[in-house]
């Protein structure tokens, strides 16, 4: 169990803009994990030996040497509609990953879901 939520809730609309910010939206509608991998390849440039599986995403967001921006944003619109044991393996590569940036000075990493969202990413993740 998580002490606390890494997670960001806000507007996508009313994200700040940043100058040294790489921003990557999901759409809404993203119905199963290849379907969100590929998105995530395509949104973020993953590098070509990404290997569509949890563990190569958590490698490549605990990465980024391929990105310059010290900022990298990954908007949500909504929260995917996974299988629960799917969404929660997502959700915990999420959540090591901001985590493991958060006493860096090359990158960090925000993920932003809509406020609307907030109970399914905290049903997601805690009670999965």
């Amino acid at each position: 169990m998580h002490e606390s939520m890494s997670f960001t809730f806000i507007d996508p609309d009313r994200l700040p803009p940043s100058e040294n910010s790489m921003v990557a939206r999901l759409p809404a509608g993203i119905r199963d994990p290849k379907q969100l991998l590929d998105m995530l390849y395509q949104r973020l440039d993953l590098p070509g030996y990404f290997g569509f599986n949890w563990n190569a995403l958590l490698d490549c967001l605990g990465d980024f040497h391929w990105i310059q921006q010290r900022v990298i944003v990954l908007v949500h619109e909504d929260v995917p509609a996974m299988a629960n044991l799917e969404l929660k393996n997502y959700l915990e590569v999420l959540d090591e990953s901001i985590r493991s940036w958060q006493s860096s000075d090359k990158h960090r990493l925000v993920v932003v879901f809509p406020p609307s969202c907030r109970d399914k990413v905290e049903h997601g993740l805690y009670k999965s």
